[in-house]
């Protein structure tokens, strides 16, 4: 009669990948043959906290690295290929609207992020990072960046193997530019989703040797960048094919030295978001003149996700472009967000000449989705739902799932 001890590696760890983390544990006591099936699974991929618990002395993540440095145990670091560091225990997933406290933060004479960046260094497989907490950002972006300018730093090193980058968008310390420089230099990146630290948004200077092009595939940013540091960081992109900016902006900012900052990217970017706001009044002047830029030559664009002030600008009525101007033959998704710039009449008049002229201006347009942010449904919202069922394209009205920012890995 086959038991546990019996059965093949293979189907034991079929059978223990369902259990959670604790009944792992659990069940690494029982035999070494089960301990030497559940330590994988159980080291695969921890989710770690910074900050200690009420009771208790020590957080997780200190826990974990002095398990690594016990005698004998070193091997449990080749396990782990992703590493999760939230500033609560056990939470998996944190919120967007939640709000970093500083009270809540450790402080002690050795910074917690220190520990993540030593942890890190053990952690030689790891292929996916996820960091929450502020203070680790901290150190993190200090150490990642090069001492010299010209020697990558013993941390780029320890994350040959890292493939997937994510720094919680809520942080209000995010990264620094130079360190997102540094991050899209490693040999096996391919995503990156972080915010970057206004304060440190400038990239102070370029690196001494020469870097080959990035291999990565999808960049994610948030934070208001300088154009110039965000044109350094799309610099020799050439496999980019998704690509989200999401930033507060000036009531001066440059719309079309932005859009140029994007024309390297024209031959290989299929998914696009973009959403610039601000913090002025709902609507300008019609005098006021943004001019943006078009789209219209990039040939494999298939989602497109923005408000329409960076594509058409808002300029006087007799010089302002359409919709049906700017988007490319290719695209098959759009989305268009909440704009200040833009009535909820004129996102929905342009939609609805856009959808009217499908067959010439977009004929593989499949999903049109438009966020009203004031929820009236209004008759040309009507006429618009009609247009779009007529001729096959799904349409959505108060869409906030947005095409470009969700899913994970």
């Amino acid at each position: 009669m086959a038991t546990l001890n019996t059965l093949p590696y293979e189907t034991l760890t079929q059978i223990l990948s369902g259990l959670s983390n604790a009944d792992l544990a659990h069940i690494s006591c029982v035999s070494s043959r089960l301990c030497a099936v559940a330590e994988p699974l159980l080291y695969k991929a921890p989710c770690l906290s910074e900050t200690t618990m009420a009771g208790r002395q020590r957080s997780s993540l200190e826990i974990f690295l002095q398990t690594l440095l016990l005698p004998g145990r070193e091997s449990l670091a080749t396990y782990a290929k992703s590493l999760r560091v939230d500033r609560r225990r056990g939470s998996y997933r944190m919120y967007e609207h939640e709000v970093l406290d500083p009270s809540v933060l450790p402080r002690s004479s050795q910074s917690h992020g220190t520990e993540l960046v030593s942890l890190l260094h053990l952690l030689s497989s790891i292929q996916v990072l996820h960091i929450a907490p502020a203070n680790a950002c901290s150190d993190f972006t200090r150490l990642m960046e090069p001492c010299d300018g010209a020697l990558p730093s013993t941390l780029q090193l320890a994350l040959r193997s890292l493939r997937i980058f994510r720094c919680a968008s809520f942080n209000p310390m995010g990264m620094r530019a130079q360190t997102v420089l540094t991050l899209l230099r490693l040999p096996c990146i391919r995503s990156i989703w972080t915010p970057v630290n206004r304060e440190n948004g400038f990239i102070m200077r370029a690196p001494i040797h020469t870097a080959a092009a990035s291999s990565i595939t999808d960049l994610r940013l948030s934070g208001s960048i300088p154009i110039a540091s965000l044109s350094y960081l799309l610099r020799d992109l050439a496999a980019l094919t998704h690509f989200g900016y999401d930033a507060y902006v000036s009531d001066d900012f440059d719309l079309q030295a932005f859009m140029a900052v994007l024309e390297p990217l024209r031959n290989s970017l299929q998914h696009l978001y973009l959403e610039l706001t601000t913090d002025n009044e709902p609507y300008v002047e019609l005098d006021d003149v943004f001019i943006g830029g078009s789209l219209r030559t990039w040939p494999v664009l298939r989602t497109l996700s923005c408000g329409l002030v960076p594509l058409l600008g808002k300029g006087k009525q007799d010089d302002s472009l359409r919709l049906v101007d700017v988007l490319p033959p290719s695209l098959r998704e759009l989305e268009v967000l909440s704009d200040n710039y833009w009535l909820c009449r004129e996102v929905l008049l342009e939609a609805l000449d856009l959808v009217g002229k499908k067959e010439s201006v977009v004929p593989n347009l499949e999903c049109l989705a438009i966020v009203n942010p004031f929820g009236a449904r209004s008759v040309y919202q009507e006429r618009l739902a009609i247009l779009c069922e007529s001729l096959g394209v799904r349409y959505k009205e108060d869409c906030f799932c947005l095409l470009m920012w969700e899913g994970g890995e």
